[in-house]
């Protein structure tokens, strides 16, 4: 039998659409401890690493863990009693699923991904994910999935919705997609700066680009 082929997926801002929760709950508890910072310059960095954003915003690495439990603790808080919502219809995927395995390959910790999943009713959808906690950067994860998969590089798939993704996929020798819509943490400037491989604006228009490369 012919071995199933994956789907790599970013998930905030990708799927999950949680970019402005993010920034204001961030901003919060960032203020309510008194750190002076460049809220532009934040936004901009949403989507990275806790330890990335730190670095650049150049608060103190000693006080990032404390930050990241609030954070995340008021972002679950949110998603539990508010619920969330997906960036567009995930029917496609759900029709992709029956052909190809998808995985997740966020720099959100699991603890969030759950919830989110859990109020999206998409958890079944996934055949697993990796979560922050687990790599340090994506591109190096991914090329630890596609052997995993037993897939080659350059006929594997990572979709994201921030340029750094395509970055990313780029550096793992992967094709790269961006979702590019309404709740994309990247605009769409600086994805056409990184040249990805294909841009679309939803999972109808990725379903297609999918059985184009995978034909």
């Amino acid at each position: 039998m012919k071995k199933r082929k994956a789907i790599f997926f970013d998930f905030d801002g990708t799927i999950n659409d949680i970019r402005e929760l993010a920034y204001s709950n961030l901003v919060l508890v960032l203020e309510e401890r008194g750190y002076r910072f460049d809220r532009k310059k934040l936004f901009h960095l949403l989507g990275d690493k806790m330890d990335v954003i730190f670095r650049e915003l150049k608060l103190p690495k000693k006080d990032m863990g404390a930050i990241r439990n609030e954070f995340y603790e008021r972002m679950i808080k949110s998603i539990k009693k508010n619920g969330t919502r997906t960036c567009s219809s995930i029917d496609p995927l759900r029709e992709l699923k029956k052909e190809y395995d998808l995985v997740i390959v966020s720099n959100s910790e699991m603890r969030l991904i759950d919830i989110s999943m859990k109020k999206l009713g998409i958890r079944k959808l996934f055949k697993e994910v990796c979560s922050a906690e687990m790599f340090s950067v994506k591109n190096v994860e991914l090329k630890k999935l596609f052997r995993k998969y037993g897939m080659k590089s350059r006929e594997s798939i990572f979709v994201g919705d921030r340029f750094s993704d395509a970055v990313f996929a780029k550096k793992a020798g992967c094709i790269s997609v961006i979702v590019h819509n309404r709740c994309s943490w990247s605009t769409l400037e600086e994805v056409l700066q990184v040249r990805p491989n294909f841009i679309v604006k939803d999972f109808e228009e990725l379903a297609k680009v999918v059985k184009k490369i995978y034909r």
